[in-house]
């Protein structure tokens, strides 16, 4: 027995040795990695946070929170077109993402719907805004809208997080770390081909996922997402948000694989009238990306009643 133990914890100290080896996060992100950004950047209670304020000053102001894992570089063209369309935008770093930082502490809703008031309590107080939350980033916006629905006019809910994912012994503290690092870290660049239907377009958007890699606190942020969101029920979330809704599109690619088109039904159900659901045919997780002028156009025509003349 002894001997077994022995054997146990050297191969449990030569696993962590090897994860740590392989751990890319070997830089700090501090001001000096920062000034390579082309972010803005504001300090909260849980830290800073990365965001691009772009835009007319007195256009309508539409804010895009990303998902679970990609930063917000993901929106840049999303940015674009509804600047184009007569929008001032605001996309930002979800903490321990891109260049925000990576605090300690959980990762759970109250740290992100803390983040998305205090930065508009900074950029926009008082002001109403247009919320556009994609995956993990709709349950966010879902979130704060039904926290704080006197503040949001529209709503968009692009594929969002809606089903509790069982990610097995992930969601167990210390075994769970070192099987994160041993075989989901390393594997989740390639993880990120799930999201579209054209795996060029994988290659392509690649190196925006890869840059946050580097710093440390990413993959904490990560393990601590996974087990304090993606493993929780969201659906009080949308029941609470039916409450008081303000009218909301669910924008959905049809062959998304990541979060099925079969989940916007119930997702419809619940969150009542006030919703309504289009589809991007041709289309994953992110469509956007795969087909942006259809998405775009979808977005402009639904937020389109908050421009001065509701054109």
């Amino acid at each position: 027995m002894r001997r077994l133990l022995l054997w146990l914890l050297v191969i449990v100290g030569l696993a962590g040795l090897w994860a740590w080896l392989q751990n890319p996060e070997r830089l700090t992100l501090d001001g000096g990695a920062r000034a390579r950004a082309p972010m803005q950047f504001a300090t909260l209670s849980d830290g800073v946070t990365a965001f691009r304020l772009e835009g007319p000053p007195s256009a309508p102001l539409v804010v895009l929170v990303h998902g679970f894992s990609y930063p917000s570089s993901l929106w840049i063209d999303t940015a674009l077109a509804l600047q184009a369309a007569g929008f001032r935008t605001l996309r930002y770093d979800l903490y321990g993402r891109g260049w925000s930082d990576r605090p300690g502490g959980p990762y759970d809703l109250p740290r992100f719907r803390r983040q998305l008031d205090e930065l508009l309590a900074l950029l926009a107080p008082g002001l109403p805004v247009q919320l556009v939350g994609l995956s993990m980033g709709g349950l966010i916006a879902a979130d704060y809208a039904q926290a704080h629905p006197q503040r949001i006019d529209r709503l968009i809910l692009m594929a969002p997080f809606n089903t509790a994912v069982d990610v097995g012994p992930l969601a167990l503290p210390g075994i769970g770390d070192l099987l994160a690092h041993l075989a989901y870290f390393p594997r989740q660049p390639g993880l990120q081909r799930a999201n579209f239907t054209d795996a060029r377009l994988h290659t392509r958007y690649l190196p925006g996922f890869e840059a946050q890699l580097a710093y440390r606190g990413y993959r904490r942020a990560i393990l601590s997402t996974l087990r304090e969101i993606i493993v929780r029920d969201p659906t009080p979330v949308y029941r609470q948000l039916a409450a008081e809704p303000p009218p909301t599109l669910l924008l959905w690619g049809r062959d998304d694989r990541v979060v099925p088109l079969a989940e916007a039904p119930a997702l419809l159900q619940q969150i009542g009238p006030a919703a309504s659901l289009q589809v991007i045919d041709a289309a994953g997780h992110l469509p956007q990306l795969e087909k942006p002028a259809a998405t775009h156009e979808a977005m402009r025509r639904f937020l389109a009643p908050t421009l001065p003349g509701g054109n």
